[in-house]
């Protein structure tokens, strides 16, 4: 989509509304124009004109499908099947018109196998062979006595002709295929006294066609209105879905009577899913389109065409599409009209949301995100607006500028001032060492180790019986000391998608030393549903297979490692701490590493000192952490034993560095939706000024510093330095334009930041902001998986009991009519299961209920606590 710069002087006179000053009203994508339908007012791209090309090009797809049978197919047409039949067989050009008939009915049937450039290449053919009037007719034949139709015979599909004209010609999944359209272009391109003879043709062809066939011909005339206007009179103006084609090339004045009309385009026949339909619409009708697309703006494919038309009307409808509907898609779609429409966003947004007591908050940060990228422009905006869309304006206004003084710069924190990562930074030198060498070592008593021996997990019995096939042949490789065939039957077996390997440990376990191990360790990456029965009976021999067990696994195998102490799992147990979020598997590698804290510093110090990285990184933390925990002495100790001084001191310095300075290499840059001007300012807590744009740009840089154990020390200064409610308020306008980029999971430090808030205003119900019910609502609109889905209705029937009881305390009434969430969902049936209540009486979330100027309670983010 071309990009166009808007300025902000819209000083007109007044007599042209600001959207209509700056550009084109019409934008459609150049990939999508160069699909669109052809007329010959957008002729586009000529059709092939190469008869040799397009018969060769026919055969080819043509052979690829079953052949049609002639004895299943009516009789008026079996003798035409037999010879189209033998004509594709043996490469006959030349036929009858019957055969023509039955050829182009085959080459409906693989329009999913052409690429974009290769056409139709039987209509092609047709027309540069024997002319477009004979083309034309043949199509008539198809669409007058025909229709090729499938059966399955014991399984097997097989095609015949069948004189059906009930329902369409073709079997596609539309109303028309891309071959039957593909005469536009020919007529399109045709010389005018062609075109004239043709269209002539097609007008005279209209009575005797089944009338749920006519469309086409209207379809095929775009530039002949009147052939479509006579067929919507006939059908009083009243279109049914395999008729909704004939609005896309009717007069205006018809094409308005008959959407008045309420024609329901219900159905998948319509032209709202035709991408080439679409793009030919918004070509020949520009603006006027918005009212063609409307009826169908549920459908992606239409809603899409609205995005590249700029006018308010078009930016309402995808907005109102928002309202009624849950899905990520709708929100999508209508970001991106905003984004390339902003002027006519902000007169549709303005007068959506000021009548409008419920409006959605992420409707409202949109618009609020324009009100402050336009202040210029928004005088010439108040003479075309309701006098309430201009008094919201007012109000967002005034709220921008109520920003306050700003904080000068002796008055903010130390990071705010001077920002390490701007330094211009001494790389320490990455030295090149391998881990040190240690015994691994078993700490158990024979009662921990028959314990762990007994272990049920997942519903696995920890004694092996005759419930799983497995290969018994491997106890007799085993037996004649045959190593490798052992290995080849289990890896055999385990092969990819056979998951039963899984609940076979004791099968392989139970082998004769050191078959046992040599199985386990090369199948340890597979699912194990018992794993302790194999740690517990292996001990040390079967660490390799821990460590790809821990690798792979580490949310719920680590627990496993608690007795043994190997060099191997210091890596595995250092990035469990570090990255993962569950709480529960981090305590448990924290445990781990502060139980063996000398085998961790053997297999954590060079990579520390390596070079830069995730890896690097992850252990320079864990380093840290058993320094705190009072092994600072024995980390020094063991980087004694590489006996460099460099070492030594590299480690000292790691240990001591000042936690500002520890800084990743490479910050990333900030995102779209990184507007600082659209979030409420964090107020400093001495005087209680707001920070500057710069010191807002400084703390986004350090919430986009990688997210592990720790939290950087520059945060904890900023939270100290400014108030909790301004802060929480921040963190929640950060979060609200990250949903409106769709929760992009590359950007989940904007996610974080509101970390475990929870609303603490007296009266408030619990919980209503914590971040759960943002990630349901998230998962509502498509955007992330629901992490326990199935698992919390009665917490989510909880929920809904707590926003009906603040609802009633605050004196709002519940909103009548809900948006649709449940649409393809079991609506009314789903709705009432989850909040015992119709739908009707659901009510919105207290942060869909706040008002223009977007106030809102004050949590207290998890990053910014």
């Amino acid at each position: 989509m071309r990009q166009f710069e808007l300025s902000d002087d819209v000083s007109n006179s007044g007599d042209t509304a600001p959207w209509l000053s700056c550009g084109p009203l019409v934008d459609v994508p150049a990939a999508m124009a160069a699909i669109a339908l052809s007329s010959r007012r957008f002729p586009g791209a000529p059709p092939r004109t190469d008869a040799d090309q397009a018969w060769k090009l026919f055969l080819s797809h043509a052979r690829n499908e079953r052949a049609l049978d002639a004895v299943r197919s009516d009789a008026p047409f079996q003798d035409g099947v037999i010879e189209a039949t033998g004509r594709i067989a043996q490469g006959v050009r030349a036929g009858t018109p019957m055969s023509d008939a039955i050829l182009l009915a085959v080459s409906t049937l693989f329009y999913d196998k052409l690429d974009a450039s290769e056409g139709a290449p039987f209509v092609d053919f047709l027309v540069a062979e024997k002319g477009l009037p004979y083309a034309l007719d043949v199509l008539l034949t198809c669409l007058e006595k025909m229709r090729i139709k499938r059966t399955y015979t014991d399984g097997v599909l097989t095609w015949h002709i069948a004189a059906d004209r009930d329902l369409q010609f073709s079997q596609h999944p539309l109303l028309f295929s891309p071959t039957e359209l593909a005469l536009r272009a020919h007529l399109s391109h045709a010389a005018p006294a062609l075109w004239e003879q043709c269209a002539q043709t097609l007008r005279e062809a209209v009575p005797r066609m089944p009338e749920q066939r006519q469309a086409l011909l209207g379809a095929l005339l775009p530039d002949l209105p009147d052939v479509s206007d006579a067929m919507v009179r006939a059908r009083g103006f009243v279109l049914r879905s395999n008729d909704s084609w004939l609005n896309t090339t009717a007069s205006a004045s018809v094409r308005m009577q008959a959407l008045e009309s309420g024609n329901p385009h219900e159905g998948t026949n319509g032209f709202y899913e035709v991408p080439a339909a679409v793009a030919a619409v918004v070509l020949e009708l520009g603006a006027e389109a918005v009212a063609l697309l409307r009826s169908g703006v549920q459908i992606d494919l239409a809603a899409e065409g609205l995005t590249w038309i700029g006018t308010p009307d078009a930016v309402e409808i995808l907005a109102r599409r928002v309202l009624a509907s849950d899905s990520g898609r709708a929100l999508e779609l209508l970001t991106m009209a905003v984004r390339r429409w902003p002027y006519a966003a902000l007169a549709a947004l303005a007068e959506l949301s000021a009548p409008e007591r419920y409006m959605p908050l992420t409707l409202r940060d949109l618009l609020a995100g324009l009100v402050a990228a336009h202040l210029d422009a928004l005088p010439a905006f108040k003479p075309w607006l309701s006098e309430s869309a201009a008094a919201l304006l007012d109000t967002i206004m005034a709220r921008i500028a109520s920003a306050g003084e700003i904080a000068d710069v002796a008055d903010l924190p130390p990071v705010l001032v001077n920002p390490p990562w701007l330094k211009t930074r001494k790389k320490a030198k990455a030295l090149s060492l391998e881990p040190l060498a240690l015994a691994p070592s078993a700490h158990w008593s024979d009662q921990e180790r028959e314990q762990m021996r007994q272990e049920d997990r997942d519903g696995v019995p920890t004694v092996f019986g005759d419930a799983f096939t497995v290969p018994r042949d491997a106890a007799q490789a085993a037996a004649v000391g045959d190593m490798a065939g052992v290995l080849a039957v289990w890896e055999a077996y385990a092969r990819p998608g056979n998951s039963a390997v899984g609940s076979c440990v004791h099968a392989f376990i139970d082998l004769p030393a050191p078959y046992n191990a040599a199985v386990w360790n090369a199948l340890a990456g597979n699912k194990i549903e018992s794993p302790g029965y194999a740690v517990a009976t292996l001990g040390l021999h079967g660490l390799p297979g821990y460590v790809t067990m821990c690798e792979r696994r580490p949310g719920t195998d680590l627990g496993y490692m608690r007795h043994i102490a190997a060099v191997e799992l210091a890596a595995p147990m250092a990035r469990a701490y570090v990255i993962l979020k569950a709480k529960e598997v981090r305590a448990t590698a924290r445990r781990w590493l502060l139980a063996y804290p000398e085998h961790a510093a053997c297999g954590l110090i060079a990579p520390a000192l390596g070079k830069p990285g995730a890896g690097c990184d992850q252990a320079a933390d864990v380093l840290r952490m058993l320094a705190a925990a009072g092994h600072d002495a024995l980390l020094m100790q063991v980087a004694g034993r590489y006996q460099q001084a460099a070492v030594s001191a590299a480690l000292r310095a790691l240990l001591d560095q000042d936690p500002l300075e520890m800084v990743p290499a490479k910050i990333p840059v900030a995102p779209a939706f990184w507007r600082v001007d659209t979030f409420t300012r964090p107020r400093l807590a001495s005087n209680g000024k707001a920070l500057s744009d710069h010191a807002l740009d400084l703390l986004g840089d350090m919430l986009r510093f990688p997210q592990g154990v720790r939290v950087y020390a520059g945060i904890t200064q900023v939270r100290q330095a400014c108030t909790p409610a301004s802060l929480a308020a921040f963190a929640w306008d950060l979060f609200g334009a990250w949903e409106l980029d769709f929760g992009n999971p590359k950007e989940n430090w904007a996610f974080a930041a509101i970390g475990g808030a929870r609303r603490r205003q007296p009266g408030a119900q619990a919980g209503a902001d914590d971040p759960r019910l943002a990630r349901r609502r998230l998962a509502c609109a498509g955007r992330i998986r629901p992490r326990c889905a199935g698992r919390n209705r009665h917490r989510d029937r909880h929920d809904a009991t707590e926003r009906d009881r603040a609802t009633r305390r605050h004196g709002e009434p519940a909103r009548k009519g809900a948006r649709g969430d449940n649409a393809g969902r079991g609506g009314a049936q789903h709705d009432r299961r989850r909040t015992g209540r119709p739908p009707d009486a659901r009510t919105r979330s207290r942060r869909a209920r706040h008002p223009a100027a977007r106030l809102r309670p004050a949590p207290v983010p998890g990053r910014l606590r």
